[in-house]
């Protein structure tokens, strides 16, 4: 089974296309190419049976938030198709480099686009900080589970890409933060502000002082949207409540059974000395079963969290920032 993936675009101007983050060069897209972050996804149809630490159970697909660039699951799809695959690589490859491309301009030319020592730390120390090891996330994961793997993973490959996708999901809050952290101190509003706790993009007290493009950009129902179903959810649960999960396989609901009752076979045959035999259960049961292409936190209905698809969202959350990044420097120098 397949799932399709539209509008995986490259970011037209911005930066990484040519524009870099310099006061005279604007650093972003006009408004006009500035695209609404947050889509959904949906999948349905024949729900695919995982295994959840052990358990056998069905994981409800049903929706769940990607970033700008929007990616759209269609029913009762397991893995990318072929087309899919390419746009992907393509994607990956386009975002990486403008990752690169940001944290290089940062770290470089801090001195010319911040006039405070301590905006230009929290924009070489902390902004692109973030913005490496969110390559790095990236790069790991696609290594260890490429979009077009066919076999399960093993224990420790799960637990290496999990370890990636929750450095990731931290670090794009904070880079938000450091956004907002650098904007509030280039302009001297610390005491303005008031408390610490009170600087952050989507922080009322932090945004009354963003340049009007900004404001209406970040208040956007699609990005408050992305922002508050999605990264702080998703970075919440991580910290403080169920930490992101990737299962180890998927099964269709037209195998489950089938699945199941291998697995018994193969535990009765190795209980009886059949060796052969449990062997060869389990290898008819293992071909029912291909790599889940999902993450979600919580797996209660008090906790509810929505699968999200793992390869693409690295791309749109990537190109979320980098897109906020664009547009708060465009207006370093201009406040309300």
């Amino acid at each position: 089974m397949r799932v399709g993936l539209t509008s995986i675009q490259p970011t037209p101007g911005g930066v990484g296309a040519g524009r870099g983050l310099d006061e005279d060069q604007g650093a972003a897209a006009d408004t006009k190419q500035l695209v609404p972050i947050a889509a959904w996804w949906h999948s349905g149809g024949e729900q695919p049976s995982s295994s959840v630490d052990g358990q056998r159970c069905l994981v409800q697909l049903s929706a769940g938030p990607l970033g700008r660039r929007h990616t759209s699951l269609q029913h009762g799809r397991m893995s990318y198709s072929p087309e899919d695959l390419v746009q992907l690589a393509e994607a990956v490859r386009d975002v990486l480099a403008q990752l690169q491309s940001t944290f290089l301009q940062l770290t470089l030319k801090a001195d010319t686009l911040l006039s405070r020592e301590r905006a230009r730390e929290f924009a070489q120390h902390g902004l692109a900080r973030r913005l490496g090891i969110l390559r790095r996330c990236i790069e790991n994961i696609y290594a260890i589970f490429p979009p077009g793997r066919r076999d399960v993973l093993s224990h420790d490959e799960l637990s290496d890409v999990a370890i990636n996708l929750h450095s990731f999901v931290i670090n794009i809050e904070g880079v938000q933060d450091n956004i907002a952290w650098v904007y509030v101190l280039e302009h001297g509003l610390e005491d303005t502000i008031g408390s610490p706790t009170r600087i952050g993009l989507f922080k009322r007290e932090t945004q009354r002082h963003l340049p009007e493009e900004v404001r209406e950009y970040l208040r956007r129902p699609a990005t408050q949207q992305w922002h508050e179903q999605h990264a702080k959810d998703y970075r919440d649960a991580l910290a403080h409540r169920i930490p992101l999960y990737v299962p180890p396989f998927e099964v269709k609901a037209s195998s489950a059974e089938r699945y199941r009752q291998l697995d018994r076979e193969a535990q009765e045959h190795l209980v009886a000395g059949n060796l052969d035999a449990a062997a060869n259960a389990r290898v008819e049961r293992d071909a029912l079963a291909s790599p889940c292409i999902f993450f979600k936190h919580s797996l209660s209905q008090e906790d509810p969290s929505q699968p999200i698809a793992l390869h693409p969202q690295l791309v749109a959350d990537s190109r979320t920032v980098l897109e906020i990044i664009a547009l708060v420097f465009k207006h370093l120098r201009s406040a309300a």
